[in-house]
């Protein structure tokens, strides 16, 4: 008989899958081969339900109070990574935008009022759009051709459309903060269009009063010659 070679399992209910030999002495169905599960870790907490791998090369870890790298875990956190953490890819056909909170955590991208303070009027519009400078670039390493702006030159406008790292240095821009920015300028433009409008309108009422005191004129004058 030969189970989940080169496994591990620790904790309460914690099953590598067992291989397709009788007796292993399991309840877990086997994983359809001679090896098992194999080079798999399995750890469980005190939670009675088993906790099973479901494939070789697995590391599995199942604990209802938070998980940690590196670090201890404060409260309401379930996981916490003391330094990167890098996903090679991500699921596709997302609805929800990710974004990540004062605190460092990734949190779902929020515009509640419920977490606003001091809220006013934006006085950004036309006038900071002319002076941002849109650039082609490559990106270092992998040169893969991009386009944008440059975030030192964004910090040097407005601070609030960039991000620093822990070191305070310049990091990125907040390209989705610019909606509110492209905003002001559209009200700005529709204000000054509107008010064009109203000129023009005001323009043809004066002329349409000249053209009538010019007739009224011209009768006057054509009464004299007479």
């Amino acid at each position: 008989m030969r189970r989940s070679d080169f496994s591990w399992v620790g904790g309460l209910h914690a099953i590598t899958r067992p291989g397709n030999a009788v007796g292993d002495g399991t309840c877990a169905a086997n994983s359809g081969d001679a090896n098992g599960d194999e080079g798999t870790f399995v750890w469980a907490d005190t939670q009675g339900i088993d906790f099973v791998s479901s494939g070789a090369d697995q590391f599995l870890i199942r604990a209802e109070g938070g998980v940690a790298i590196n670090s201890a875990i404060p409260a309401g956190n379930a996981l916490r990574v003391n330094g990167m953490l890098r996903m090679d890819d991500l699921g596709g056909a997302g609805g929800t935008g990710i974004c990540c909170s004062a605190s460092l955590q990734l949190a779902t991208c929020s515009s509640s009022i419920r977490y606003k303070d001091h809220i006013s009027d934006l006085d950004l519009g036309l006038a900071l759009i002319e002076q941002m400078r849109p650039v082609g670039y490559e990106w270092k390493g992998s040169h893969q051709p991009d386009i944008g702006f440059v975030a030192e030159e964004i910090a040097e406008l407005d601070e609030r459309l960039i991000t620093r790292n822990a070191k305070g240095e310049v990091e990125g821009v907040k390209y989705e903060r610019l909606t509110a920015v492209l905003a002001g300028v559209v009200q700005e433009l529709a204000a000054h269009d509107e008010f064009q409008a109203q000129n023009m309108v005001k323009l043809r009422e004066t002329n349409a009063e000249l053209h009538v005191r010019l007739d009224a004129i011209e009768q006057r004058l054509s009464t004299i010659g007479r």
